[in-house]
């Protein structure tokens, strides 16, 4: 008789993302339903951020039932003024403008991370990753995001199952900026970060060559990223 699969979100998001199914319960669907859920899937994440965004509203409406009637007015005005830019909020890049992959991955991070991208995040990320910018260095200013936002966008869509990405940072952060990403990685795309330090102590023995290689080689295939700090690197 017809087996019953359990497909988790996770399979369909990665599918989403890579269009690869091995190793999934969704290798049993015809190319004609692969190409069907593939486009309710995306469907799903375009009105799912936008119910959050929604629900982002709703709740900032509560605060502001919360607050003392007899209280500050200028705390009502704040209030409703940031319900307003919550719901003004519009996605700050097109669909048809944009590589497919590309555009998967900022919808992915936006429906995981429950924001929408500012115009100056994803602006730049498609600046960066899109214009021609090879073996330029950009300085970026404070709060824009770039632990939180940037750096995980960009480096999943350069991990395309083929590049070796590598994050440098630098050694007074290295240590909160990986746990801090490694974590919002497993939420958004089920991903690890991975960690590697090296130091003059380090015996360089075939065991310890074979376990570095095999960290590369995990890495491209599950298309995740080697951190370090300047020093290692």
């Amino acid at each position: 008789g017809q087996k019953n699969h359990t497909v988790t979100f996770e399979e369909m998001t990665n599918f989403f993302l890579t269009g690869e199914i091995d190793k999934t319960h969704l290798s049993h669907l015809s190319p004609e339903q692969l190409q069907k859920l593939d486009g309710l899937i995306g469907q799903f994440l375009v009105k799912d951020t936008r119910f959050k965004q929604i629900q982002r509203a709703i709740e900032q409406l509560e605060a502001i039932f919360r607050l003392d009637p007899k209280g500050d007015r200028s705390a009502y005005e704040q209030g409703i003024e940031q319900i307003a830019a919550t719901l003004r909020t519009k996605r700050t890049y097109s669909f048809a403008s944009l590589p497919s992959r590309l555009a998967r991955t900022l919808l992915l991070f936006e429906h995981g991370s429950d924001t929408l991208l500012w115009e100056k995040q994803s602006s730049r990320i498609i600046d960066l990753l899109l214009g021609d910018r090879a073996d330029v260095v950009f300085e970026l200013i404070m709060s824009l995001g770039k632990t939180s936002t940037m750096i995980p966008i960009i480096s999943q869509y350069i991990a395309n199952g083929k590049n070796l990405v590598f994050n440098i940072w630098p050694k007074a952060i290295a240590e909160t900026n990986i746990s801090q990403i490694s974590k919002q990685n497993r939420k958004i795309f089920h991903q690890t970060m991975n960690a590697l330090r090296f130091s003059r102590d380090m015996a360089f023995t075939a065991h310890n060559l074979q376990s570095i290689y095999v960290l590369f080689r995990r890495a491209i295939e599950q298309r995740e990223t080697i951190n370090m700090t300047r020093e290692d690197a």
